[in-house]
């Protein structure tokens, strides 16, 4: 009884919130020092870009700061919408880094707080810093320290970001996802291409940080032969991911005549810059999506444990979403897991790389 009390008070605080800066829209417009807070994933970082250009698009006499973690570090230290970046490191020291984040907040007198990121140690952060203005959603932890609150509803994580701006804006300019690769990265890229002939590539990134969420290594192997086999797919392929997928590509690869392996040797942003000039991107539910929407190509994306439904799907028209929909037991989390809880992972076993290559093969590519 009093759990039920408590949820419909908090309901309450969301709607009255909301109801009384109704009549204040368009304050976005007297603030000119804002924060956002986004200390999750690459991915997640990636997704937070719509609303930094949105939010100065729409009021481009303000400073825009951004707490991150140090995975988020590659998209916004080249963001020209941002003035200051803050990196919060979570993996060592964390509440002494924590007491020197809130102190950094309190010095800078922010007009407002924006949290796309749904941490306790974000809310309770922006609340002891003592900004009055913090916007956040009601599905966030500690989501009663916010000063307005956002109902978190079912639809892409870009636009469930972009409500953030609700209580401040009637009407904003949107943007799409960006990267800004450095001028060298952009010529490193370009020699790259040109050096291996790579004029029409399909790109693969088959690592993920969630094993429930990573198509198994020769079902990527497999494909990538189907597509060199077929002479009306690109007759190149080019495999992505970071250090810790090194031994993972270099299976798919195999020396294999017409796969390129950059894994390991291209930073974020010039993986970004690579698959920009690709037909089309296979990967799992990961960042590597996120990448893809923001390079603005066609996006194959395979699901396991997790759903689209949760808002991280490519953003965009024309993806291609494959996902086994003969299971009760998906979603068994909105990040995965490193095993299966049932022990079969048919999530993932049962999405065979001939599906597929069909559905690649049938879609307009």
């Amino acid at each position: 009884m009093l759990f039920e009390i408590l949820l419909e008070i908090r309901h309450l605080k969301l709607i009255i919130s909301n109801l009384l800066l109704y009549k204040s829209f368009n304050i976005l417009l007297n603030m000119k020092h804002y924060l956002i807070i986004q200390t999750a994933f690459l991915g997640d970082a990636i997704l937070s870009t719509p609303l930094i250009s949105s939010l100065y698009n729409t009021n481009d006499d303000c400073d825009i700061d951004i707490i991150c973690d140090v995975r988020g570090l590659p998209i916004f230290e080249t963001n020209p919408y941002l003035n200051r970046i803050i990196v919060f490191n979570k993996s060592q020291n964390k509440w002494l880094n924590f007491i020197r984040i809130v102190r950094i907040i309190r010095n800078e007198n922010y007009d407002c707080i924006l949290l796309p990121h749904r941490s306790f140690t974000s809310a309770l952060a922006a609340r002891l810093a003592k900004t009055s203005c913090r916007i956040g959603f009601n599905k966030s932890k500690f989501s009663f320290l916010y000063s307005n609150i956002i109902k978190y509803q079912q639809k892409h994580e870009i636009e469930r970001n972009l409500d953030l701006l609700y209580p401040l804006a009637k009407e904003y300019k949107f943007s799409h996802p960006e990267i800004f690769p450095l001028e060298k990265e952009i010529q490193k890229v370009g020699s790259l291409i040109k050096k291996n002939g790579l004029d029409d590539f399909v790109a693969i990134a088959p690592g993920t940080k969630w094993k429930t969420k990573q198509w198994l290594p020769e079902y990527f192997k497999r494909l990538a032969l189907y597509i060199l086999l077929d002479a009306e797919l690109p007759d190149k392929i080019v495999i992505i991911g970071g250090k810790e997928d090194i031994a993972l590509c270099r299976y798919i690869s195999n020396d294999k005549k017409n796969i390129y392996n950059f894994c390991g040797k291209l930073s974020i942003r010039e993986s970004y810059q690579l698959i920009k000039n690709a037909k089309f991107i296979v990967c799992n539910d990961s960042a590597s999506v996120h990448l893809g929407s923001a390079a603005q190509i066609k996006v194959v994306v395979i699901y396991g444990s997790t759903v689209p439904e949760f808002g991280f799907y490519p953003y965009g028209e024309n993806h291609i979403i494959i996902e086994n929909n003969n299971l009760k037991c998906r979603p068994c989390g909105i990040h995965g897991h490193q095993k299966c809880p049932k022990g079969h992972f048919k999530c993932i076993m049962e999405i065979l790389p001939e599906f597929v290559y069909y559905k690649i093969k049938t879609s307009a590519v």
